[in-house]
């Protein structure tokens, strides 16, 4: 991660300073190579818009992995994509975080260093963590006069091209598929309708009436856990588990977003939660519940919920650093909600939301 996005933020820099972007092809091999994860990085950029790809050999099937990552110059705004190669979109997820893309030209160090690599000359440049930015590591770079990295280093690792094509790259190779932020293309046929007999609506609040208020709904197949975070934020998950599906969005109280969208086989994933035999069964609202959490105990994070026999969560405890807050249902209504109560609006699931 810290790798692509110093990728990223490299080209956004150049772009502020209205530098050279001329389409290019840069091969780049990294070091070190960890748990079996990518050697080769390709760069393609088309005007203002980036695509890099991450091979990662030994996937399910002995397919590889393809890792995809498209951007805009200039823009906060990454859009990632996870496939076997061959095969559909299996992951998708955008960040906007401007922490982590670097400013304009003049908050870098030029060392005044210039170095030679692939017969062409570049400059080097650093830059130290920015004060409140999720980075944490100093980055470092070497850049020609047309703004091609011919090295990067994030903390320890390093990106080293092997390879640069300057010729024309087809808008084509570096379009997002932006079709994949809306949920419903992920859908199954018939999952958008199904029984909605066990439909409900939950909303649980911490002692007081204080936030965070969290409101779960089911409609038909569809789950949705949606819960005010401090300053402002939001965290929201939308699951159909019999399709494997699950959405999740969250935004901070300093602005920053994040949205993933992801599907794996339910019959393929271990169970990872299940009954807790040693806490006793509690009733809320007039109704009975037992609570579950995950199999494997986690001493400084994770969730416990107590919930009815279909499945509906009546009190919730989540647990982070060591820390326990708890969340108690002060309404329970039991009818048919319809789906846009569940799914997200277009302020979070279209590609308008994210400025494509």
């Amino acid at each position: 991660m810290a790798g692509r996005a110093s990728n990223i933020a490299f080209w956004a820099a150049l772009a502020a300073a209205g530098g050279a972007r001329a389409d290019a092809i840069v091969t780049y091999h990294i070091e070190p190579i960890t748990h079996g994860g990518p050697a080769v990085e390709t760069l393609r950029l088309h005007g203002r818009e980036i695509r890099i790809d991450q091979r990662t050999p030994g996937g399910s099937a002995g397919k590889p992995e393809v890792h995809r990552l498209y951007s805009r110059l200039g823009s906060p705004v990454s859009l990632e994509t996870y496939a076997e190669e061959g095969a559909p979109i299996r992951d998708i997820m955008i960040v906007d975080e401007p922490g982590s893309a670097i400013p304009p030209v003049g908050r870098r160090t030029f060392t005044g260093e210039s170095q030679t690599r692939l017969g062409e000359r570049c400059r080097v440049w650093r830059l130290a963590p920015r004060p409140g930015s999720t980075l944490t590591y100093e980055r470092s770079g070497c850049a020609t006069d047309d703004g091609i990295e011919l090295w990067r280093r994030d903390g320890v690792d390093l990106r080293a091209a092997t390879r640069i094509v300057r010729a024309p790259v087809a808008e084509t190779e570096v379009r997002p598929p932006l079709h994949a932020i809306q949920l419903a293309s992920w859908a199954r046929s018939g999952s958008l309708a199904g029984d909605h007999h066990g439909d409900v609506e939950v909303v649980l609040r911490a002692g007081g009436g204080a936030t965070p208020r969290v409101t779960v709904r089911r409609s038909g197949a569809w789950t949705s856990i949606d819960r005010d975070e401090p300053g402002g934020g939001r965290w929201l998950a939308v699951t159909d588990r019999r399709a494997g599906l699950a959405l999740r969005y969250v935004r901070y109280g300093g602005g920053r977003r994040e949205l993933s969208i992801d599907r794996r086989d339910p019959d393929l994933d271990e169970p990872y939660e299940g009954p807790i035999p040693d806490r006793p069964a509690e009733v809320v609202l007039g109704v009975s519940c037992r609570w579950f959490g995950p199999t494997i105990p986690i001493s400084d994070g994770g969730q416990r919920d107590c919930r009815t026999e279909d499945g509906v969560p009546l009190k919730i405890e989540s647990i982070f650093h060591g820390r326990v807050s708890t969340v108690v249902a002060e309404t329970l209504t039991r009818q048919p909600q319809p789906l846009s109560a569940v799914l997200p609006g277009p302020e979070i699931a279209s590609p308008a939301a994210w400025g494509f």
